[in-house]
């Protein structure tokens, strides 16, 4: 397995490689420390320490090897990450709880938004090395919420195959506002729980009551899961009442880690200016921004992206109609409508 963990010469950045190396020392690990510095100055000021941190981690039963980038930390983390054949992204938090956002920066989260591969969330401040790390001879714990989306299921599927079915003791969860919903809430779990265990999966389902967030986070750290396996956005029947908001939030409480996946189903090739949903066969006109093809009707909507990127693609966040962002998700105590059992 190939990780890809950003360096920005801080002692947490650090420390996310260790806890990487050791929630996965299951799995034969090539760890690249990459440093991203905005000119070549910086990156060679730079060298020293990374490559000190480099030989720090070396010893780890991990190959570890530095590499540098010029230009913006978030866009060469993810372009090296699509480039490389990276299979994971591990970051750190900046661990700083009173804030309203406690990503590293908006690094951490331009990463987790637009990467194409898994993104594993680490929060030093608040987990030990010895935390991190399963049991000799344990299977990897994983708690993988569900809202009954194929999106939210494409995810498991694919935490899943990251670390190996046989490896892998899973449990589904999904939580309900009211008991009445309990029946309807198992039947999220029936295909997805039936296809894994046939890959020699083990797997456990889980309904709970309760704001989804805070249950999945205190159930993580009370029965000892290694790790919080999700999707980035979720749009059916529980309508994103577990995911999107969700999300970010267990990314910012969590005490233990949290891997976040973009489904490639949210991958539908689409018009980010009108936000027209485009045919692959039939795409005119492309640009390439983070590490992500963007597909175009016409060249005038390629122009006026290539102006100001960010600008639609925190557009699409907001309505859906793009790459989905963490923060996207609704409001809390929104009431969620369920079509009766049959």
């Amino acid at each position: 397995m190939r990780v890809l963990v950003p360096y920005d010469g801080g002692e947490l950045s650090e420390q996310a490689a260790i806890m990487a190396i050791e929630l996965l020392a299951h799995h034969s690990l090539e760890v690249i420390l990459l440093h991203a510095a905005p000119d070549a100055q910086h990156a060679t000021d730079a060298r020293a320490a990374l490559d000190a941190v480099t030989v720090r981690i070396a010893g780890s039963p991990a190959a570890v090897r530095a590499a540098s980038m010029i230009g913006r930390p978030d866009q060469e983390i993810v372009r090296y990450a699509d480039q490389n054949g990276v299979d994971l992204i591990a970051m750190s938090t900046q661990g700083r709880p009173f804030l309203t956002r406690m990503l590293l920066g908006s690094v951490t989260d331009r990463v987790i938004r637009t990467s194409p591969v898994p993104v594993l969330v680490l929060h030093p401040p608040t987990m030990s090395v010895d935390s991190v790390s399963p049991p000799a001879g344990r299977k990897l714990k994983i708690l993988a919420p569900l809202d009954g989306s194929p999106m939210a299921e494409e995810a498991v599927d694919m935490a899943v195959s990251l670390f190996r079915p046989e490896r892998v003791d899973l449990t589904l969860i999904t939580t309900v506002a009211s008991p009445l919903l309990e029946g309807f809430a198992h039947d999220i779990f029936t295909d997805l729980a039936t296809r894994l265990r046939a890959r020699g999966t083990h797997v456990l389902t889980l309904v709970k009551h309760g704001e989804a967030a805070d249950e999945i986070a205190r159930l993580a750290v009370e029965d000892g899961y290694d790790l919080i396996a999700m999707s980035t956005h979720g749009r059916a029947m529980l309508a994103r009442a577990l995911l999107g908001s969700t999300t970010d939030r267990i990314v910012r409480i969590s005490k233990v880690p949290v891997l976040v996946i973009h489904p490639a189903s949210m991958q539908t090739p689409h018009d980010p200016v009108s936000g027209e949903e485009i045919h692959p066969a039939a795409t005119a006109y492309t640009s390439e921004y983070h590490g992500r093809v963007y597909t175009f009707t016409s060249l005038e909507h390629k122009q006026q992206f290539d102006g100001t990127p960010d600008a639609f693609v925190e557009r699409g966040a907001a309505t859906g109609d793009g790459p989905v962002s963490v923060a996207d998700g609704f409001a809390e105590g929104v009431e969620v409508r369920l079509p009766p059992r049959v």
